[in-house]
């Protein structure tokens, strides 16, 4: 049982005004607004928890892959793009920066395909 089904089911106000919440399976139990909406911030909580714990394991696992490579933040990175016939194609260039979550992606020079930004991968090579 996660925190928001919890302050739900505890819910024993009766002096304020009900609403039923529907919990699932058929379920429904009479909650007041006050922990309606503690239960809303309690789930909001759990997942931005969620959230920061998937994005330090997403950049510790990047910060790896970008040491094997040798690249770094604030460094030049082009990327190749082959053309269909594999004749030719052209280069993506841009640098690289950290996001509001802590993870590098490389902030591109121009848009391309309405993109300012794209994820950093293998790919990318560092320019000299």
């Amino acid at each position: 049982m996660n925190a928001q089904e919890t302050i739900l089911r505890n819910c024993q106000h009766t002096d304020r005004q009900r609403s039923d919440v529907d919990m699932g399976h058929g379920e429904r139990l009479p909650v007041c607004c006050h922990c309606w909406n503690a239960s809303v911030q309690a789930r909001r909580a759990d997942r931005k928890k969620q959230l920061a714990e998937y994005w330090s394991k997403y950049s510790e696992k990047q910060e790896k892959a970008m040491a094997e490579v040798g690249a770094k933040c604030g460094q030049r990175v082009a990327y190749f793009c082959r053309s269909m016939l594999g004749l030719g194609g052209f280069s993506v260039t841009g640098t690289l920066v950290r996001n509001r979550n802590g993870v590098v992606v490389v902030k591109l020079d121009r848009k391309y395909d309405g993109k300012t930004q794209t994820e950093w991968n293998k790919g990318w090579r560092v320019m000299q």
